[in-house]
């Protein structure tokens, strides 16, 4: 059923596409973030341990 007919895009799902796309990025910074925090900890232990 590819040739389905689509309904017409409208202003209210335009947003909702739009803040979807827009807390996914959010969440993908937020990733990002967490894992940049992870590596900092762990390299602070691997330097605790060193000495």
């Amino acid at each position: 059923m590819s040739n389905a007919i689509k309904p017409p895009v409208t202003g209210k799902r335009r947003k909702e596409e739009k803040s979807v796309k827009e807390n996914e990025l959010r969440g993908e910074t937020c990733c990002l973030f967490q894992k940049s925090e992870i590596i900092n900890r762990t390299q602070q232990l691997r330097i605790d341990f060193s000495f």
